[in-house]
């Protein structure tokens, strides 16, 4: 009885998650393409400006597929089968997304900061973690 609550409850917030993340994220698109099409051609400042919001708009649609991911994730939970391969793409995803939010950052401010050079850091760690995390053989993990 309080696992079937349990389980019910879990899906319906990883769905209510899932789309928090989907619908603020078509919004962020939109605004962005805006912007991007306010910015001409026509030196390397704005060259850099445009790669950096490129990459914005990458991270937000990447930030989409990881609510579909949640949602699929709480409907697999709500089945009864545990979503390690959704979690590993999720995880592979979110690290991507900081990735790109990083360089972007860089591209944008165009000059690199402790905080921005930390975020690039970090997610290609986490990247490489779970690559290693997800190997069937015992002898990468600690």
């Amino acid at each position: 009885m309080l696992e079937s609550i349990l389980r019910k409850t879990v899906s319906v917030a990883a769905l209510f998650i899932g789309v928090g993340y989907v619908l603020p994220s078509i919004a962020t698109v939109i605004m962005l393409n805006y912007f991007l099409s306010q910015y001409p051609i026509e030196t390397s400042k704005n060259v850099y400006m445009i790669s950096g919001i490129i990459l914005f708009i990458i991270a937000s649609v990447l930030l989409m597929a990881i609510g579909v991911f949640i949602v699929l994730g709480g409907i697999q939970y709500f089945v009864g089968n545990v979503p390690r391969k959704i979690m590993f793409l999720g995880i592979l995803l979110s690290s991507f997304y900081l990735l790109c939010l990083g360089t972007g950052s860089v591209l944008i401010m165009q000059e690199i900061s402790l905080p921005i050079l930390l975020l690039i850091a970090s997610s290609i760690l986490v990247m490489a973690s779970v690559a290693v995390y997800m190997v069937p053989s015992f002898r990468l993990k600690f």
